[in-house]
C-alpha cells in the first residue's frame, strides 16, 4: 500500500493498493487524482511551509518513506511567472467586479454616450468593443485609485492580490492589481483580456475581435507585436489609471508593448480567454472580502468613437461568387503589403546585423567566388566622422572583413541569434531565410513624415563557424540572388510605379550580378517620387518569401492550376459536391474481398484503416487523412507513394515542415525506394545535388523477375485466406448462440469459481444453454440469500418441496437443541469436577488420542502433535494425503529403472532439467555431451534397468511435487491406514455423543 498525506492536512489522504512490485522494475501509477480540502485553502490568510509525505507499507510494516517540501500560499497570493504563470487568470474575477459595482457604472456610461447596453462581441463591430473597453477604463477611474507599492521585482516571485471589493474600499492598487481589475471588468462584459509582463512593467490588453493568442502563456513578443500592429489587440497601461490619465493616453503609453526595441525586456503575455478554455476559473469571493464603499469620484466621460485607422482591418468584401473573385481573394490573403512585412519596413534591431561596406559590388563578386567575410565590431563608430568610418570600413573589407557599428558583445549576440534562427528555419521549413540585404529604398507616403526602408537585393547567405569560440564567417549560399519582388509589387499597387529591367533576369556583369546597374535602375524609376531614395546600406537578416512565392504562382500560373480537378472545383463551384471516381468505396472490412494481395504494394506495415486509404489513393480519390500523433500518418503516406508508383504514376509530396518530408523520405529509402525520390527542399535544391539525385534515379536497378512476384503474392494470398478462415471460425456462432471469441472474452478476466465440462462445443443448443444460464442465475441469487459460506455439502440431492423444507428445518432445530444440550452437559460436568470448558475439551481430545493409540498398536506413531482438526477438515486432509500418495506411486511406475524411495530428494532436479532442455534445444555446441551427462547422473542412482533421461526426469519431477504435497498435510507423519482409522474414530465419537444427547441422557454421563 502506498499512502499519501500532507502536513498540515490540506489534502485528503490517499492510498493506492499495489498487487505486486517486481524487483528493479518501475511501477507507474496513473491515477494521481488527490482531493484537496477547499475549506483549508479558502480560509488561509498567510503563507506557510508544508510537507507532502509518502509511505510504502506491507502488512503494516513501512518499507520506504519519502517527503516533498511545499509552500502553501495564502488564498489571495499568486506565485509569480515561474510555474504559476498560467494561474494568474484565476485572480481575474469578473463576478467580484460586478458586485463591486464596476459593470453597473459601465452600463451607465455607455447609456449616457448613446451606446446602448454592453454586448461583448455580439455586434461584430470592433469600434463597439473599443467603446466598451473605454467605459471600463472610465468606470475604474471613478474609483479614485491611488498607487500602492508592491515591493521588489514581483513579476517572477508573485505577490498577494487584493479582491475588487477591497481595492474599491481602500482605493489602493498596485499596477498589477489595476491590470487585473481592468481585465476582470472587460471579461465581465464578454470581451477577451490579456495581461502582459516585461521587466518592471505590466500591461492589460483587450481584444477588439473575438479571438485569443492560442495559448495561455505566450513568451514570444512577435505574436503580441503582430496583434497590436494589426490593431486587433488594444494595449492599456494600468499605471496611467493610477495617475488619473484618460483612456487614449493609456493606449499611447502602452504602444511600446512588445516593440522590437524592447523585445529583450519582454517576459510573457497571459491570455485569459485561452486560460478559461483550459479550465482555469476565477476565484470566488469569501465573507472576509470587505464590501465596497459608495461615493467614489465621478467617472470621466467616454472618448469619441475611434477612427477607422485605429480599428482592425476586417474582411470588407463579401464572399466572392466568381472564379476571378475567388482567385483575387486568395491573392490578397497571400500577399502581405502591410508595414508588418520586413520586406517593406525593415528596421535595425536584434534580428539583424548592420554592416559597413564601401564596395558592395566587389563584396558580392567575392562571395560569389566562394570566399567568406568575417564581421568584426567597430565600437567607436558613433564617435568617428563619416570619412573616418568609410576609411576603416574599406580597410576592413580589403582584409576580408566587414565592419559592424556594434560592440563586440552585441555583435556576437546578434550573430548567434541569426545563426540559430536560420538553422531552425532550414530544419523546420526546408528553405533558407538568411540573406544579405544589399541596398535599400527609403520611401514614405505623401503627407507623412515617417519614412520606411525596404531592401532591394537579397543575397542568399550562410553563417558558419568552426567552434563555439571561433569567429563567424559569412558565405554565399548556392542560390540565385533575388530582387525584392514584394517591394516591386507594392510599388506597382500603391504607387503605380514600375521599375523597368527588373521584372525578368537581373542585369549581370562579367563577374555576376551587376549591383550598380540595379541601383541605377531603381534610382531612375523613383527620381520623380518625393521622399523616395536609394541608400547603399548592407545588413544581414532573415526574410521569408513563402507566401509571396505562392502568390506569384497564383498570378503567373492560374491557367495551369486549373488543370487540377480539385483547384478547378474550388474556383468554379466550391458549394457543390466534389466529383469523385465512379467506383465503389472500399471499406476497411471489405479489403480482402475487393482486392488481391498483388493489387496492394505497401512495403510498410499497415492496418485495415491505413490500407483503405491506400486503396482510395489507388482509385484516384481525393480525401483528407486525419489522425492524432503517432497513428502512422507518415507511414501511410509512404505506402500511398509506393502504391501509386507501382501504377506508373508520379507523386508530388509537399509539407509545411521539412521534418515531415524527411520522415517520409527515410521510410521510402529504408524500403529501397530512395533513388526514386527527388528531394527539392533544404540543401538538396542546389544544382549539383539535383543532378546527383537524377543520376542515381537513372541508374537504379528497376528490373525484376515477374515469376518471383507472382510466387510471393500467391503465398501471401494463401496465408491471408488461412488467417481469414481462422478469424471467421473464431467469430462463428455455435448451436448454443455464441462464438469462441465471445466465450474467451467472458472467461478471460478471471478463472471461473467452478469447473464445468461438456462433451463438445455444441453439446447444448440455444434453448438448453439458456436454461443453464437461468439455473446459474438462480443459484447466484440463492447463494446471496444463504450466504457465500453456506454448508451446502450437508444437503442431500433431493428436489425441493414444502414438505422437504419443513423436515429439514425441524432436523436443523433438533440439531441445534442437541448441541445446546451438549454444551449444557459439558458445563455441568466441568462444574462438578472443577474444570474449565477448555480443559474439558482437551481431556476429551486426549481420551480420543488414547483410543487411537490403542488402535494403532505399540508400533504406531506418536499422535500428540496431531492438530485438533474439525471432522470435515480432517477428512479433506486425509483425502489430499491419499491423492499425493497415489501420485507418488504413479510417478514411480513411470520410471525406467529402480531408484531408491527418496531419489527425488537426493538429486538436483532443476539443474538436470536445465541441462536436458539445453541439450534438446541445441543451445550448446556439445549437446550430445550434455545428454550423456544427464544420463550418467541418473544411471548412477539407478539400481537396475535402462535409463531414459527424458521420461525419468519428468517422472522424478512429478514424484517430487507429490512428495511436497504430502509433506504439507497435517497428517504427513501418519500412514494411510492410521489416518483412515482416525477419521472413523472421530466420526464414531461424534455419532455416539449426538445419539446420547438425542435420547435425553444425563449430561453427567456424557464424559
Amino acid at each position: 500500500e502506498l499512502h499519501l498525506w500532507s502536513e498540515p492536512a490540506v489534502l485528503r489522504p490517499r492510498c493506492w493498493h499495489l498487487d505486486r512490485i517486481a524487483p528493479d522494475e518501475p511501477l507507474a501509477i496513473t491515477d494521481l487524482a488527490v482531493a484537496l480540502d477547499p475549506v483549508a485553502f479558502a480560509t488561509r490568510d498567510v503563507s506557510e511551509p508544508a510537507e507532502l509525505r509518502l509511505e510504502l507499507r506491507q502488512a503494516g510494516q513501512v518499507l520506504a518513506r519519502a517527503a516533498q517540501p511545499l509552500r502553501l500560499l495564502a488564498r489571495d497570493e499568486w506565485g509569480g511567472l515561474g510555474e504559476m504563470a498560467h494561474l494568474l487568470p484565476a485572480f481575474v474575477q469578473p463576478e467580484a467586479t460586478v458586485r463591486a459595482g464596476l459593470t453597473e457604472a459601465v452600463g451607465a456610461l455607455l447609456a449616457q454616450a448613446g451606446q446602448g447596453d454592453p454586448d461583448g462581441y455580439r455586434s461584430g463591430d470592433p469600434a463597439r468593443a473599443w467603446m466598451q473597453a473605454a467605459a471600463v477604463w472610465s468606470a475604474s477611474a471613478g474609483w479614485g485609485l491611488r498607487g500602492a507599492v508592491a515591493g521588489g521585482e514581483v513579476a517572477l516571485r508573485g505577490q498577494r492580490l487584493r479582491p475588487p471589493g477591497r481595492i474599491r474600499a481602500e482605493r489602493l492598487a498596485t499596477p498589477r492589481e489595476a491590470a487585473l481589475r481592468l481585465a476582470a471588468g472587460v471579461e465581465a462584459l464578454g470581451l477577451n483580456p490579456v495581461v502582459a509582463f516585461a521587466q518592471g512593467r505590466v500591461w492589460c490588453g483587450v481584444w477588439l475581435v473575438d479571438r485569443d493568442l492560442g495559448r495561455m502563456v505566450e513568451p514570444d513578443a512577435v505574436a503580441l507585436r503582430k496583434a497590436i500592429a494589426a490593431r486587433e489587440l488594444l494595449p492599456l497601461d494600468p499605471e496611467a489609471l493610477i495617475r488619473g490619465a484618460g483612456f487614449e493616453a493609456a493606449i499611447a503609453a502602452a504602444r511600446g508593448l512588445g516593440a522590437e526595441a524592447q523585445e529583450a525586456e519582454f517576459i510573457a503575455a497571459i491570455d485569459v480567454a485561452a486560460a478559461r478554455a483550459a479550465g482555469i476559473l476565477p476565484l470566488g469571493e469569501t465573507t472576509l472580502d470587505p464590501a465596497p464603499e459608495p461615493g467614489c469620484a465621478a467617472a470621466p466621460p467616454l472618448p469619441l468613437r475611434p477612427a477607422a485607422e485605429d480599428l482592425p482591418l476586417g474582411e470588407t468584401d463579401t464572399a466572392p461568387t466568381t472564379p476571378e473573385g475567388r482567385t483575387a481573394r486568395w491573392q490578397r490573403k497571400l500577399l502581405d503589403l502591410s508595414l508588418r512585412n520586413r520586406l517593406l519596413n525593415f528596421r535595425d534591431g536584434r534580428g539583424s546585423v548592420p554592416l559597413l561596406c564601401t564596395d558592395m559590388a566587389a563584396l558580392e563578386d567575392r562571395l560569389a567566388g566562394g570566399a567568406t567575410a568575417i564581421p568584426v565590431p567597430m565600437e567607436e563608430a558613433e564617435s568617428l566622422s563619416a570619412d573616418e568610418i568609410a576609411r576603416r570600413a574599406a580597410q576592413a573589407q580589403e582584409r576580408g572583413r566587414l565592419a559592424a557599428p556594434l560592440s563586440s558583445a552585441e555583435l556576437n549576440a546578434r550573430l548567434v541569434a541569426l545563426h540559430r534562427r536560420a538553422r531552425s528555419d532550414m530544419q523546420e521549413g526546408g528553405t533558407n531565410t538568411l540573406f544579405l540585404a544589399a541596398g535599400f529604398l527609403r520611401w514614405r507616403r505623401e503627407g507623412e513624415e515617417r519614412a520606411f526602408r525596404a531592401p532591394l537585393l537579397l543575397i542568399p547567405a550562410r553563417l558558419e563557424r568552426r567552434s563555439a569560440k571561433a569567429e563567424f564567417r559569412i558565405g554565399h549560399l548556392e542560390d540565385e540572388v533575388r530582387i525584392n519582388a514584394t517591394l516591386l509589387e507594392f510599388l506597382r499597387r500603391d504607387f503605380a510605379l514600375t521599375v523597368p529591367g527588373l521584372d525578368g533576369e537581373l542585369p549581370r556583369d562579367e563577374s555576376g550580378i551587376d549591383l550598380a546597374r540595379i541601383f541605377d535602375l531603381v534610382r531612375r524609376a523613383v527620381r520623380e517620387m518625393p521622399g523616395f531614395e536609394v541608400i547603399e546600406d548592407l545588413a544581414l537578416s532573415t526574410f521569408s518569401f513563402a507566401k509571396f512565392l505562392m502568390w506569384e504562382d497564383l498570378v503567373a500560373r492560374e491557367a495551369e492550376l486549373r488543370d487540377s480537378p480539385l483547384v478547378r472545383h474550388l474556383l468554379d463551384g466550391p458549394e457543390e459536391t466534389f466529383a469523385q471516381p465512379d467506383l465503389p468505396v472500399i471499406a476497411p472490412r471489405d479489403l480482402d474481398r475487393a482486392l488481391a494481395p498483388a493489387d496492394l504494394v505497401t512495403p510498410l506495415p499497415a492496418d485495415s484503416s491505413q490500407l483503405a486509404a491506400v486503396a482510395a489513393a489507388a482509385q484516384g480519390r481525393d480525401f483528407v487523412l486525419i489522425g492524432p500523433p503517432g497513428t502512422g500518418k507518415s507511414q501511410t503516406i509512404a505506402n500511398i507513394i509506393a502504391q501509386v508508383m507501382s501504377q506508373g504514376r508520379t507523386v508530388l509530396f509537399v509539407a509545411e515542415k521539412a521534418a515531415a518530408l524527411d520522415v517520409v523520405h527515410r521510410r521510402l529509402a529504408a524500403t529501397g525506394l530512395g533513388d526514386a525520390c527527388l528531394e527539392l527542399h533544404s540543401s538538396k535544391t542546389d544544382r549539383k545535388s539535383v543532378l546527383a539525385q537524377l543520376g542515381r534515379g537513372w541508374d537504379r536497378a528497376a528490373a525484376g523477375d515477374e515469376a518471383d512476384w507472382i510466387e510471393v503474392s500467391e503465398d501471401l494470398r494463401l496465408t491471408r485466406d488461412r488467417l481469414n478462415a481462422y478469424v471467421a471460425a473464431l467469430h462463428r456462432k455455435g448451436r448454443q448462440g455464441f462464438s469462441v471469441f465471445e466465450a474467451i472474452g467472458r472467461v478471460a478476466p478471471g478463472a471461473p469459481p467452478l469447473r464445468l465440462s461438456f462433451s463438445g462445443p455444441d453439446a447444448h443448443d440455444y434453448a438448453s444453454y439458456a436454461r443453464l444460464r437461468d439455473l446459474a442465475g438462480d443459484l447466484e441469487r440463492l447463494s446471496q440469500v444463504a450466504g457465500r459460506d453456506a454448508p451446502v455439502a450437508l444437503l442431500a440431492g433431493a428436489e425441493w418441496s414444502f414438505d422437504w423444507q419443513e423436515r429439514f428445518l425441524d432436523a436443523a432445530a433438533a440439531l441445534g437443541r442437541a448441541a445446546r444440550g451438549l454444551e449444557r452437559g459439558l458445563a455441568g460436568l466441568c462444574d462438578r469436577v472443577g474444570l474449565a470448558p477448555e480443559a474439558a475439551r482437551m481431556a476429551a481430545r486426549h481420551a480420543l488420542f488414547a483410543q487411537l493409540a490403542a488402535l494403532a498398536g505399540p508400533e504406531g506413531p506418536d499422535l500428540s502433535a496431531l492438530p485438533d482438526l474439525p471432522p470435515d477438515a480432517l477428512q479433506r486432509a486425509v483425502e489430499a494425503q491419499r491423492a499425493a500418495g497415489a501420485e507418488m506411486a504413479a510417478a514411480r511406475a513411470r520410471l525406467a529403472a529402480d531408484y531408491p524411495q527418496d531419489i527425488d530428494t537426493r538429486l538436483d532436479l532443476a539443474a538436470l532439467d536445465a541441462d536436458w532442455r539445453g541439450a534438446e534445444a541445441g543451445i550448446w555446441p556439445l549437446s550430445a555431451l550434455a545428454r550423456r551427462r544427464v544420463r550418467g547422473v541418473l544411471q548412477g542412482h539407478a539400481w537396475s534397468g535402462r535409463v531414459d533421461p527424458g521420461a525419468d526426469l519428468e517422472a522424478l519431477q512429478r514424484l517430487a511435487r507429490a512428495r511436497a504435497a504430502r509433506e504439507a498435510s497435517p497428517l504427513a507423519h501418519l500412514d494411510d491406514a492410521l489416518a483412515g482409522r482416525l477419521v472413523e474414530a472421530r466420526r464414531g465419537r461424534e455419532a455416539v455423543l449426538a445419539g446420547l444427547a438425542g435420547e435425553g441422557a444425563d449430561p453427567a454421563r456424557l464424559g
